[in-house]
């Protein structure tokens, strides 16, 4: 892969894009929570990369999540930042509403033209956030599949390219396993915020899941909390830990300074999921399940030392 080693050195204007790269490690290092546990533990020119895209993930987010935007203006906005995207990854001049948005495209620009993302895989978490806005039933699991690939395995496809693999070979391989552990995340994204989801209208289970449990989609959002909800948690769990067992040769694939960054991300989500599955009301209660920092820690430590002596799993 192409090293982002030197990418802030060669651009024109150096002292903008330290700027610009800066602000992105802060609000990575202030709002990505579980992931922010992985990246800290990458090169420096890696963790900055990484930042970048979070960050850009981040305004992607917040544009659908504020609290008073109503459709259009959200629709717009997302317009917006496909056009700000499409100018970072061919250095055209970049018109943001912001500065902090014009620092997120400089800063992507820079790392778009030394490392191998792709813009297909930012539109398509553009697309996802799209779905989100438009409140989109699933009919089954393969739609649900396919926007959790917008939202999710985009992300873990650029994190590739910005982690590399050992043998060029084997990239395309690593992009498919990364898809599927961007499927597990946001399945366990979607259990963890399950309340938070319902009380804003939005149902990520499948009709055809729900339905399997005699529920409709109407009717859980009712009530979320009876007997068969609790089923289809439990069906959503199953699906998860298939998709993280199947992603499981992943880290054996990537570079070895990258290995315990996605190692850490995986195990976090990944005991997430198991406090869900061992009492399915927890997600159900409005209040996410999450770990403590002294258990992220250890997971941190744990990894460290499982990576240094060679093990991927």
């Amino acid at each position: 892969m192409l090293s982002v080693r030197g990418v802030m050195s060669r651009h024109a204007d150096p002292r903008d894009l330290r700027a610009a790269f800066a602000r992105c490690e802060a609000i990575t290092r202030r709002e990505a929570r579980n992931f922010w546990y992985g990246i800290r533990l990458l090169p420096r020119e890696k963790r900055l990369a990484l930042a970048v895209v979070y960050a850009w993930m981040r305004v992607a987010d917040d544009i659908v999540d504020a609290p008073d935007a109503d459709a259009r203006s959200c629709a717009d906005a997302l317009d917006a930042l496909e056009v700000e995207t499409r100018a970072a990854f061919v250095r055209a001049p970049i018109v943001a509403p912001n500065a902090t948005r014009a620092a997120i495209a400089r800063a992507l620009s820079a790392v778009a033209h030394r490392v191998p993302i792709r813009l297909e895989d930012f539109l398509g978490a553009i697309q996802g956030q799209r779905t989100d806005l438009a409140r989109a039933d699933f009919v089954d699991e393969a739609a649900v599949d396919a926007y959790c690939d917008c939202v999710a395995s985009t992300v873990g496809r650029i994190c590739v390219g910005i982690w590399g693999v050992v043998e060029p070979a084997k990239q395309a391989e690593a992009l498919r396993l990364a898809t599927l552990r961007g499927l597990a995340l946001q399945r366990t994204n979607m259990l963890r915020d399950l309340a938070e989801d319902a009380a804003q209208g939005r149902c990520y289970f499948s009709s055809a899941l729900l339905a399997s449990h005699g529920v409709t989609r109407e009717s859980f959002l009712r009530d979320f909390r009876n007997r068969p909800a609790q089923e289809c948690v439990m069906s959503a769990v199953e699906t998860a830990r298939m998709s993280f067992v199947a992603s499981d040769p992943l880290e054996a694939l990537l570079m070895p300074d990258s290995r315990a960054a996605s190692l850490v991300m995986s195990c976090i989500y990944r005991e997430v999921l198991e406090r869900i599955a061992a009492d399915p009301r927890r997600a159900m209660r409005g209040r996410r399940v999450s770990l403590s920092f002294a258990r992220k820690l250890w997971i941190v430590l744990s990894i460290l030392v499982r990576t240094a002596r060679g093990a991927t799993r």
